[in-house]
């Protein structure tokens, strides 16, 4: 049976949607185990922030000071004074809920195969006369 690039592409993407579940359900368990130690990560986070906040404030006001004492300094630090992105910093300074604060602290990640020797591996297997897809699958999902 040879297989086309439509059907290989499909049970690739198969395979990816099943270990993203594996992920999303370790993702939950690891969560619902370790609630005070990813609360603390939270807190810590929400705290940064709001020290980053401090600075970023800190900033602008010397960088405002550096615009009344134009004359004083030279281009390489005008430059800069005028290079400052408030826009990104505003996007910076947003505040994160919880939910996505927990998107950003590390979980444990389940192994996943090598999609592109999937890949080759299903195609050499097409080329047997008792290839069977569900067990081709199942080889990796178990």
């Amino acid at each position: 049976m040879k297989i086309t690039r439509a059907q290989k592409d499909a049970v690739i993407s198969l395979l990816k949607e099943k270990f993203d579940e594996k992920q999303k359900v370790a993702n939950e368990a690891y969560e619902k185990n370790n609630k005070s130690k990813i609360n603390g990560e939270i807190k810590a986070f929400l705290q940064d922030q709001d020290k980053l906040e401090s600075l970023l404030m800190a900033a602008k006001e010397i960088i405002l000071k550096w615009k009344d004492n134009e004359n004083r300094f030279t281009s390489t630090e005008m430059s800069i004074t005028y290079g400052w992105n408030w826009k990104e910093n505003n996007e910076l300074l947003n505040k994160y809920s919880e939910e996505q604060v927990i998107k950003y602290i590390k979980h444990p990640s389940i192994k996943r195969p090598d999609y592109a020797k999937v890949a080759r591996q299903l195609e050499l297997d097409t080329l047997s006369k008792d290839f069977d897809i569900n067990e081709f699958i199942k080889k990796y999902l178990d």
